[in-house]
């Protein structure tokens, strides 16, 4: 199996970007702004020039390790049983590996289970197609057509085809009228044929973590600023108002944005980690909430009976196979990031992803007990090239300063700041080191919305410690 494996990744990597491709994908997602698309036309064309020809990614040796040159090299790791594909390179070009990786994965283990014991398909087929079909339709009748709440369904990472993707839609779309999807490929094929399905999301751990390995050695000094610097210039490239706040403690997500004046602009708060009934009561009078731990209509259930309004489900639609005995699960995160100094030297920032606790409060947490440790650290994510503990223990040190407030102010303590003015005024700073940036000056909606946030953030500054 092993050097099957190999060979059908490698085969995947040596798939070249071509010029026709990329202009077609840029077509595809153009603005609704003509001027905004003019805007973009040198950036476009520079993404083509620096793509084209060239290959998806290098599957690395046996044991040979990443150079750190510029190409995009991805190599197997394997480890009690599970297998771990890394992948080193450019950024720009990186984010475009993790899509085609994770099919790979699933379509390699689809064909797999078919050609060991199930040579027609026909057994998968069934499986998937009828718990799909199933919990559509339970979704329809008991959340969706009675008004209790919304569901996106969260696809395409998990599907072994594009076809058996489409198809989803296609029984998807009849099901619920009022279709909204994470996938940009069915959102392509159905507006082409006139049926245009709603695209929506929100954005994924990557992003803040990217942001901790680039800006966290000037931000991160006492808490993960960078992740709100991340926040804004999404918003303000999006106009998405959306958070996905675990990545280091909700809680401490939350008070830092209240702190810079700024949680009245979240538009809905995605919970992915920790407990329900805590993860609504951290921003109860805030924002509506949405729930994407989805594995059993039980969990929509008891969602919705601790006030969530939205939910995000791929995998409880049966992707995961749940009947094979044992768990399949998809994931893809960025550890690592490297930059140049302007002094021509390379330097290298490191992130970790921790999640909500699922005991509770980061703050009662006890590391001296085992259990508890093991919970901890469900969702923990860090690069292998750093010490684990370390990081480990600072983002819990993060994650417990904000978990603290949210307890004191349950027990009828007043707001209490969890920034420090030296933390605000360092990302006001930053934000406006990239406002200066002469690349903004094609973008002028985005930097009059960035200013915004820059004007309220230096404003809410003031007023702390």
């Amino acid at each position: 199996m092993s050097q099957e494996f190999r060979t059908k990744l490698a085969a995947v990597g040596r798939r070249p970007f071509t010029e026709a491709t990329l202009t077609g994908l840029i077509a595809s997602h153009a603005p609704r702004s003509k001027n905004m698309e003019a805007a973009l036309a040198p950036a476009n064309a520079g993404w083509i020039k620096a793509l084209s020809g060239r290959p998806l990614f290098e599957l690395l040796p046996e044991g040979a390790d990443f150079s750190g040159g510029d190409a995009v090299e991805v190599k197997v790791e394997t480890s009690s049983g599970q297998v771990v594909l890394l992948a080193q390179g450019p950024w720009f070009r990186v984010t475009f590996v993790e899509t085609p990786l994770l099919q790979f994965l699933t379509s390699f283990m689809t064909d797999y289970m078919i050609a060991h014991g199930d040579d027609s398909g026909e057994a998968w087929s069934r499986e998937a197609l009828m718990m799909f079909a199933a919990t559509a339709h339970r979704v329809a009748d008991d959340l969706l057509n009675c008004g209790k709440g919304d569901l996106m369904f969260m696809s395409g990472r998990r599907a072994p085809n594009a076809e058996f993707h489409l198809l989803q839609h296609m029984y998807l779309k009849q099901v619920w009228p009022n279709l909204n999807t994470s996938s940009l490929l069915a959102g392509r094929v159905f507006r082409k044929v006139g049926q245009p399905v709603q695209i929506a999301g929100t954005w994924a751990h990557e992003g803040p973590m990217a942001f901790m390995a680039m800006f966290g050695s000037r931000l991160d000094t006492n808490l993960p600023v960078s992740t709100i610097l991340w926040t804004v210039l999404f918003w303000g490239c999006t106009g998405n108002h959306t958070i996905l706040p675990d990545a280091v403690g909700s809680a401490t997500y939350k008070c830092m944005l209240r702190d810079l004046g700024l949680l009245g602009d979240v538009s809905i708060a995605r919970q992915d980690s920790g407990q329900l009934s805590r993860f609504a009561s951290i921003f109860e009078g805030h924002c509506p909430v949405m729930a994407s731990e989805i594995e059993t209509f039980a969990d929509i259930e008891a969602a919705l009976g601790k006030g969530y309004v939205a939910f995000g489900a791929g995998g409880f639609f049966g992707e995961k196979r749940k009947t094979l005995g044992v768990e399949f699960s998809l994931a893809a995160k960025l550890t690592k990031a490297t930059r140049l100094a302007p002094d021509g030297s390379v330097v290298v920032g490191y992130a970790g992803k921790l999640g909500d606790y699922a005991n509770g409060s980061w703050a009662a947490y006890d590391p001296s007990d085992e259990v508890a440790l093991k919970k901890a650290k469900q969702k923990f994510i860090v690069s292998p090239e750093v010490d684990q503990d370390a990081m480990f223990q600072k983002l819990v040190g993060f994650a417990a300063k904000g978990d603290a407030i949210h307890d004191a102010e349950k027990t009828g303590s007043p707001p209490k700041a969890v920034m420090q003015k030296s933390d605000a005024t360092a990302l006001v700073a930053e934000l406006e080191r990239l406002l200066a940036s002469p690349s903004m000056s094609i973008y002028p909606s985005i930097r009059d919305r960035l200013n915004v946030y820059s004007t309220k953030m230096a404003a809410a500054a003031e007023q702390l410690a």
